[in-house]
């Protein structure tokens, strides 16, 4: 099931190099993070989730799904991501960015990697992709902890000190947005997000063993 599992076939030199020839003033001030007052319902973002990947399988949705799709996938963090990743795959890096920066600055882990990864891609600032990176690596989701992990060593590489000692602080300041407030917050909706994940990869497994014996069965069948 191709979701976050992608981003390990986006080339390291390329986003590297697409850091490199960031623009913007190494001494620019970088975007301050405001407090969050209160965080999306995580129950919500989990049944976004779960009718986002109905809809991918092309399985049946009721009425009642339609319409909580239409009226909450654009305030929840699960939906924002979504679309956000949408974007990022008609390669408007730009426009993607924008949108995952959304639910990133919520916490949610495969935003934040997505972001990074967006933000190289479209020649943001380092200072910017390292601070997405960094805080993407300490995700509870391991498809979006794992690579950002990789891409950090990469950067610590190119990166020069005072690059990476203002990603540090501004990793820090966007944390400070939802924590500690709404870590359990942040939690639940990781969780239940990696679990609809792992139940639809699972499906996903199932359906493409399954057409292969049918299609077997079929060659042995010929066969006689």
């Amino acid at each position: 099931m191709r979701v976050i599992k992608y981003f390990f076939l986006i080339s390291l030199s390329f986003i590297l190099y697409a850091c490199a020839g960031a623009g913007g003033a190494a001494d620019a001030p970088l975007p301050p993070r405001g407090k969050l007052i209160s965080y999306p319902s995580p129950k919500d973002s989990e049944r976004i989730s779960k009718i986002y990947y109905d809809m991918l399988f092309k399985r049946p949705l009721t009425q009642e799904d339609r319409d909580f799709w239409k009226t909450n996938a654009g305030s929840t963090v699960t939906g924002q991501y979504f679309v956000g990743d949408l974007i990022y795959r008609t390669k408007n890096y730009k426009l993607a960015k924008q949108m995952l920066q959304m639910p990133a600055d919520k916490g949610f882990g495969p935003a934040q990697y997505e972001c990074a990864a967006a933000n190289a891609l479209s020649k943001g600032n380092i200072e910017e992709t390292y601070a997405y990176f960094l805080l993407a690596s300490k995700s509870t989701v391991p498809d979006a902890s794992i690579p950002a992990k990789a891409m950090l060593k990469e950067l610590d590489k190119i990166a020069n000190a005072k690059e990476k000692a203002r990603g540090k602080a501004l990793a820090d300041n966007i944390e400070s947005a939802y924590l500690p407030e709404f870590q359990t917050d942040v939690f639940l909706t990781e969780s239940s997000y990696f679990l609809v994940l792992a139940k639809n990869d699972l499906a996903y497994r199932q359906e493409q063993i399954a057409a292969t014996d049918k299609k077997a069965y079929a060659d042995e069948k010929k066969a006689l």
